[in-house]
């Protein structure tokens, strides 16, 4: 398993890793189930070359956020 990815069923948080549904520039992007209230969540495993600080958080936040509302 290379640094971005993560296996169906791994536990992120309170959320189960159901599928890798992509994977770009920043890293892997995973759907996430809560097993008790079956609520979706999106899982980023980001690549650990990806610059680190402010800009870069930011940018990977603005990701994050724009596939999670493809989601709902």
């Amino acid at each position: 398993m290379g640094d971005a990815d993560l296996a169906a069923g791994h536990k992120v948080g309170e959320y189960v890793v159901d599928e890798k549904i992509g994977q770009g520039g920043f890293g892997a992007v995973f759907r996430a189930t809560h097993p008790l209230i079956g609520k979706l969540a999106v899982a980023l495993a980001p690549l650990e070359t990806l610059p680190r600080g402010d800009h870069a958080l930011a940018t990977l936040a603005a990701a994050h956020r724009q596939v999670t509302e493809t989601l709902s």
